[in-house]
């Protein structure tokens, strides 16, 4: 097994600027790292996610850039089609989306977005997006959801699970986990793995997890 390090901008920081964004994007690239990645809220101070993201693309040359996470169920699917295939443009194909529902219910009433459903809401979002970045129309009169993803049939799609229930239905779909430990020790992370494998087993799929 290969383990890689990404570094994830401390946008979440009181005082975060631009010169944050500058240094930071310039000394990941440069440094022994293989991802820049940014969460998501809405009511906090943070810069919003796929904007920074943006600029981190646009910042760097060899680094993935990944979403962790963009929480789906409060995005127009479309919109956040057209976003993310965007980026993957900017990126050059660097792109790795991570996807979740947030746990957070006021971001979740700020949007105007069930909370309740907010499971559902990301199961369908998924195939939403595949289906529209393989060329699919949002309705039969409009025209398809541009620009295509330089990735063919769009970037790698993570899934933000933690609990059996929630590995089971990732495994449904997902490429694998975008996950995270608080204490980092190698015990936790060692149970998570393993938890992710059995899930991806069971669900039938032959394709080891990311």
């Amino acid at each position: 097994m290969t383990v890689k390090f990404g570094m994830t901008l401390p946008s979440m920081v009181a005082g975060y600027g631009r010169s944050t964004t500058l240094d930071w994007c310039r000394a990941i690239d440069e440094g022994p790292f293989q991802s820049v990645s940014v969460g998501e809220r809405i009511t906090y101070h943070n810069q919003e996610q796929l904007v920074l993201l943006a600029a981190a693309a646009a910042l760097t040359e060899r680094v993935r850039i990944m979403s962790t996470v963009v929480v789906l169920p409060l995005h127009p699917t479309a919109l956040a089609a057209k976003r993310l295939a965007t980026l993957d443009v900017l990126s050059g194909g660097r792109l790795t989306v991570g996807v979740g529902v947030g746990s957070r219910l006021h971001d979740f009433d700020a949007a105007g977005v069930s909370f309740e459903r907010r499971w559902t809401a990301l199961d369908d979002g998924v195939r939403e997006l595949r289906r529209l970045w393989a060329g699919g129309r949002p309705s039969p009169e409009a025209d398809p959801v541009g620009p295509p993803p330089v990735q063919p049939g769009g970037p790698r799609l993570l899934c933000s699970s933690f609990g059996p229930r929630s590995l089971a239905r990732a495994a449904q779909w997902a490429d694998g986990i975008a996950g995270f430990t608080l204490g980092a020790g190698t015990g936790e992370l060692a149970r998570t793995a393993s938890a992710v494998r059995a899930a991806w087993e069971a669900a039938g799929r032959t394709e080891a997890p990311y």
